[in-house]
C-alpha cells in the first residue's frame, strides 16, 4: 500500500509542476535538478541493482526492475504533460506571428494601393 500512496503523490507533485507557468528562472532551475537527480538515480540504478532492489523491498515492491519501472511510468507522464503543453504554448505564438505577418502584409498592400501615379514619376 505505501508504494501506491508514494506513485499518487508522485503523480499529483509531477501534475501541479506540469501546470505551472515554465517562464521563472526558479521553475527552469527546479526542472533542471529534477532532470539531474533522475540521471544520478539512474547512474547508480546501474551500478548498485542490487540497491535498487534493496530499496524496492522496503517499499513494497518485489523486484527492483518493478520499482524503475513505475519510475518511467510516473516520468514518462511529466514528458507528456510537459511536451503537451509546450506545444500548446507554441501553436499560440505560431498563430500570432501569422497574425501580425497578415496585418503587415495588408498595411504594405494598401500603403502601394494608395500611391498615386505622379508618385510613381518622381522615384
Amino acid at each position: 500500500m505505501p508504494i501506491k500512496l508514494l506513485l499518487l503523490a508522485a503523480i499529483a507533485l509531477f501534475g501541479v509542476l506540469a501546470m505551472r507557468g515554465t517562464h521563472s528562472a526558479g521553475h527552469r532551475a527546479l526542472w533542471r535538478l529534477m532532470g539531474l537527480l533522475v540521471l544520478v538515480l539512474g547512474a547508480v540504478s546501474v551500478v548498485f541493482p542490487a540497491l535498487v532492489t534493496w530499496v524496492a523491498n522496503g517499499l513494497g515492491i518485489g523486484r527492483g526492475a518493478d520499482l524503475l519501472l513505475y519510475a518511467l511510468a510516473v516520468t514518462s507522464l511529466l514528458v507528456v504533460t510537459v511536451i503537451f503543453r509546450r506545444m500548446g504554448e507554441l501553436e499560440a505564438r505560431i498563430v500570432e506571428l501569422t497574425r501580425q505577418i497578415a496585418i503587415s502584409d495588408a498595411e504594405r498592400a494598401a500603403a502601394v494601393d494608395r500611391r498615386t501615379p505622379n508618385d510613381e514619376l518622381t522615384r
